[in-house]
């Protein structure tokens, strides 16, 4: 069996993909086999850049496979989704040429094969997906431009699959977010992870965001106003990831999205609404300061893998 890896390239300012030709017409993705200890993504790149002459950004969390025969047994492609902006392609002498077609242009073309047919859709619903959330997080990180803020200006986004099954959604970042720019890094977070980890589950399995995406100093709570203007943001991200289940970590996310607080409570409940589970729980920050909260919080994230 012989592997190679590659990448569905799609321009972001004329919205196609970048096909190569071979001698006989046929289509190609730019792709190869890995060198040494290179990881599966950094061969894409690399293959990219030999093939075309473009700096590919691969899109985080995803990828996908196909396999068709060859005259000596079968091979297996690993293919991730990638941006540019850059169309000034220097084609190697490996291909005979280049085309940029539309997703149903794609679809539509006799060229096209048919394992392509199948993972296409795919691709292009996560291209779709990331599209969306980047387009969301622009307006979103412009919100101390437009309203008096007393908040970081430092926007902290979500992270993780945008076809997650599951979410997480907190407070708001602290001050570690606030500079390492992710959710979820500090304290809280390497106990949130140790504690997905022990019920058989990875970080990578979920969306992670929250309330509101700027770091109150002080690690204050929200205001009611911040979370007012967040509010809409956080449903849009729900609405565009689809999780089919959704961990409310603490009060603030609890009362945003269902209506009531007093977590300590009501913990450990599983509210159905729009389609989607809302399992309500304890912020980790409860359980790093007391320690009975620990397991509290385990069994509750536990209640996830129902779905």
């Amino acid at each position: 069996m012989e592997y190679s890896y590659g990448s569905f390239v799609f321009n972001i300012k004329f919205m196609k993909y970048l096909i190569l030709l071979k001698e006989n017409n046929t289509f190609d993705i730019p792709k190869g086999g890995k060198k040494d200890d290179e990881k599966p993504i950094d061969t894409a790149i690399r293959e990219a850049k030999e093939e075309t002459g473009l700096e590919i950004k691969p899109i985080p969390y995803f990828s996908v496979s196909y396999e068709y025969e060859k005259r000596h047994g079968k091979k297996i492609v690993t293919a991730f989704l990638s941006i540019v902006e850059d169309e000034n392609i220097k084609i190697s002498k490996e291909h005979a040429g280049f085309l940029w077609l539309s997703f149903d242009e794609l679809l539509n073309d006799p060229r096209t094969y048919k394992n392509w047919l199948e993972i296409l859709p795919k691709v292009n619903e996560y291209l779709t997906k990331f599209l969306a959330i980047k387009d969301l997080n622009d307006q979103y990180r412009m919100l101390p431009e437009k309203y008096e803020w007393d908040l970081s200006r430092n926007f902290v986004p979500g992270e993780g699959p945008l076809n997650a099954r599951y979410m997480l959604i907190g407070q708001a970042p602290g001050r570690e977010e606030d500079i390492k720019l992710r959710p979820f890094v500090g304290r809280s977070g390497r106990l949130l992870n140790k504690i997905i980890e022990e019920i058989g589950l990875k970080r990578s399995d979920f969306y992670i965001t929250s309330v509101v995406q700027f770091f109150p100093f002080n690690n204050a709570v929200p205001s009611k106003r911040y979370i007012d203007l967040c509010k809409p943001f956080l449903i849009d991200q729900i609405n565009i990831v689809k999780p089919k289940a959704i961990v409310l970590l603490g009060n603030i996310a609890t009362t945003t999205l269902l209506g009531f607080d007093n977590v300590l409570i009501n913990h450990g409940k599983i509210v159905e609404k729009d389609s989607i589970a809302y399992i309500v729980t304890i912020h980790p920050a409860s359980a790093l300061r007391f320690k009975k909260y620990y397991n509290i919080l385990k069994e509750d994230l536990s209640l996830i893998k129902k779905f």
